[in-house]
């Protein structure tokens, strides 16, 4: 069984947040996506690799919806995974470009799919671009959010 209490704790001391509100994140983060085919070693390594509350609570809520909404019920965790494994960025870099994408499409009052979301950092981490840069993850997928927009997002009315 996953110490949720540990984690709250490791997690506290990293981030500098409070360890209560750690607590009754990852409790319900736990809750929500374990009920979607996630292990435990697996969230655990989510968990490990967000620098926040706020990045948990986003993959919380994203997979979860992604998952009940899918009609070919598809694992949001694998799809991310799958991308996170086959890039040259790991898990913390994907989840600070999984952020930035959301806070873009906040910014510009658009909405996207989960799946739509990652594969468009899929391109931003395949391209080009990419291997002569020494932006973060983050940073490029900014930059290519600047340079070229996102088509497959949808305004919100």
């Amino acid at each position: 069984m996953l110490d949720l209490n540990g984690l709250a704790e490791q997690k506290s001391k990293s981030s500098g947040e409070d360890q209560s509100s750690w607590g009754t994140l990852l409790a319900k983060s736990y809750k929500a996506l374990s009920s979607h085919a996630v292990k435990d070693g697996e969230f655990e390594e989510l968990v490990e690799a967000c620098e926040s509350q706020k990045q948990l609570a986003l993959l919380t809520r994203e997979f979860f919806s992604f998952t009940q909404k899918d009609s070919q019920k598809r694992s949001a965790y694998q799809l991310f995974i799958k991308e996170v494994e086959d890039s040259d960025f790991d898990l913390p870099h994907w989840i600070q470009a999984l952020e930035k994408m959301y806070e873009w499409l906040d910014k510009e009052n658009k909405t996207a799919k989960l799946d739509e979301i990652i594969g468009y950092l899929n391109c931003c981490a395949s391209s080009s671009t990419n291997q002569l840069s020494r932006k973060s993850f983050a940073e490029l997928c900014v930059e290519f959010l600047g340079d070229y927009g996102f088509e497959k997002a949808d305004s919100i009315s």
